[in-house]
């Protein structure tokens, strides 16, 4: 009898114990469930600022396309948003842009062959001549140029504006700047690396000071310190 009644009693401790573990668990499940929630709410709401500014950075070239009829001005609109998709990370504002592309290409062939068809039918007494200019660039005029000193770093996916950093020579590439001497988003030329757009920010990047990114750590230490011209082309929502 007292060995059946001790048996009884181990059981019921078990049975206890086991309700306890499972407890424990739901407790440990509903609170890795809220965690999740948290994360996954976050998540959303840095997607949806990244999304917003990526809106604005292209806003001003998709906003050419849609209104200009000069063939330079589209171009230069094409361009950018070219040169910008690599950066951009929401899917969303990549279909616009690509979109933008293909209607802004659109126009420039209706333009040149509504120019080629006019310049084929010459007016009484003129000679046929041709006042079409495809694809020319008026050229960028700086809004102020800066002496600064530059470093170079690389590495990251996200920039402070949440786009990503790039280095494309023969394009837009990206520098990290003190947003109150270089408002982020503005369009710079930097003597010796290229155009690029102000995304990014740094501890260290303050004052008279850039960083300009690069694909790899040895392109970093060839560029070195060094002094720079750095040309503001365009602010924030002008390109």
């Amino acid at each position: 009898m007292d060995e059946l009644s001790s048996k009884e009693t181990s059981l019921q401790a078990l049975k206890k114990e086991t309700e306890n573990s499972l407890k424990e668990l739901e407790s440990k499940k509903a609170e890795q469930e809220t965690k999740m929630a948290k994360l996954n709410e976050e998540q959303a709401k840095a997607s949806e600022v990244i999304e917003t500014n990526e809106q604005k950075l292209i806003a001003h070239s998709v906003s050419i396309i849609e209104s200009s009829n000069t063939v330079s001005e589209l171009q230069d609109a094409i361009s950018t948003l070219t040169y910008l998709i690599p950066t951009l990370n929401s899917s969303t504002v990549i279909a616009t842009a690509n979109d933008s592309i293909y209607q802004g290409n659109l126009k420039v062939e209706e333009i040149n062959a509504k120019a080629e068809a006019e310049a084929a039918i010459p007016s009484r007494g003129e000679s046929i001549t041709d006042t079409s200019t495809p694809g020319e660039s008026s050229g960028s005029t700086a809004l102020s140029t800066l002496t600064m000193q530059s470093t170079a770093y690389t590495g990251g996916t996200l920039t402070a504006t949440g786009s990503k950093p790039v280095y494309n020579p023969g394009g837009i590439s990206t520098i990290a700047v003190d947003p109150n001497v270089i408002p982020l988003g503005s369009k710079v030329y930097v003597s010796g690396y290229g155009t690029a757009i102000a995304a990014d920010t740094g501890g260290a990047i303050k004052g008279n000071i850039i960083d300009v990114y690069f694909n790899s750590e040895a392109d970093c230490i060839a560029w070195g310190r060094r002094t720079v011209t750095v040309e503001i082309l365009a602010l924030p929502g002008e390109w």
